[in-house]
């Protein structure tokens, strides 16, 4: 897909690592809310289509789950290496803190790598 934005790699409001574009001094990483985050909008509002609104709500949706991912598999493999039967305190350890976030931007970096130079296809 051909994108009509620049596709950058920048952060959300709570400090989270996100892709978004720029529009009228605005850092817009879900365009189907209006700059206040709350409100429902249009992505035509921001000159994009449905399309590649669509697209970047994969993007971001992709990185939140790779950083699940990571985050689930490492943590087993330090409990089953420590014999730790609960996961409780991996819960609280990456529960919307800084550790979480430093993974997100990690993946999230290797994941703008791979879409600027890597093989992968901007299309469905």
């Amino acid at each position: 897909m051909k994108l009509s934005f620049k596709l950058e790699f920048s952060e959300d409001h709570d400090g989270n690592a996100v892709f978004g574009f720029h529009h009228d001094g605005f850092y817009i990483f879900d365009p189907f809310l209006d700059t206040d985050g709350m409100t429902p909008a249009d992505p035509m509002q921001y000159g994009i289509s449905l399309d590649e609104a669509a697209f970047l709500a994969k993007l971001n949706g992709a990185l939140e789950d790779a950083t699940e991912a990571a985050l689930n598999a490492g943590c087993l493999r330090i409990q089953d290496a420590l014999g730790v039967k609960h996961g409780d305190y991996a819960g609280i350890h990456f529960s919307g803190g800084v550790a979480k976030q430093q993974i997100r931007q990690t993946l999230g970096e290797y994941f703008k790598a791979e879409l600027e130079g890597g093989d992968a296809r901007l299309d469905d």
